[in-house]
């Protein structure tokens, strides 16, 4: 619901954490809006040329290092934003549960304690949102910053703290797409080992 609303408002996403393999890729036939690092975000082999200059941007950045630390105390200024604002960037969009499943590949999560592991996604939450401003809207894991005007968000998806505070995600990582083929037997049973 969330995306279909992103494409009602219009405007280019960029999605949290950066540099990884998202299933929310698919979801681009629904809110048919450019992402940051498009298809290939994950993939330094596919980055067209400039890409890599892009990932310089001291905003880039600091949203790069906040979903790998909560703490990271990058600088940005508001003029960072302007040239993306300028290209159409209209959203920052955080997937909680990427967040706690790519937190223990960093520094951070491997020295965190197991109660401040669990609180990653709300502790990045947070973080943003101090800089930000408040979300716009949430739904499930996902939840979403305007970096400028929006329109009017459904009743369903305004945040609440109830929402913002509360982990309503699975912790199993396997999309919902991904499932749904593995049980019509399209996809491989996974080894045990």
């Amino acid at each position: 619901a969330v995306y279909g609303w992103i494409g009602d408002q219009g405007g280019a996403l960029i999605e949290l954490p950066i540099g990884l393999a998202r299933p929310s890729i698919a979801h681009q036939a629904v809110h048919g809006q450019p992402t940051f690092g498009g298809m290939g975000e994950n993939a330094p082999l596919l980055w067209p040329e400039g890409f890599k200059e892009r990932l310089k941007s001291p905003f880039i950045r600091w949203l790069q290092g906040i979903t790998r630390d909560p703490g990271s105390a990058r600088a940005w200024a508001d003029g960072d934003l302007a040239p993306l604002r300028a290209e159409g960037f209209r959203w920052v969009v955080l997937d909680r549960q990427l967040v706690d499943a790519d937190i223990h590949r960093w520094r951070w999560g491997r020295e965190a304690e197991a109660t401040a592991l669990g609180q990653a996604p709300f502790l990045v939450t947070e973080a943003i949102t101090a800089r930000l401003g408040p979300p716009v809207a949430i739904s499930g894991p996902l939840v979403v910053w305007a970096l400028g005007e929006h329109g009017a968000v459904p009743p369903a998806l305004r945040p609440t703290t109830q929402k913002l505070g509360t982990r309503t995600w699975s912790m199993d990582f396997m999309p919902a797409h991904e499932a749904h083929l593995r049980a019509l037997g399209r996809l491989p049973e996974l080894e045990t080992r």
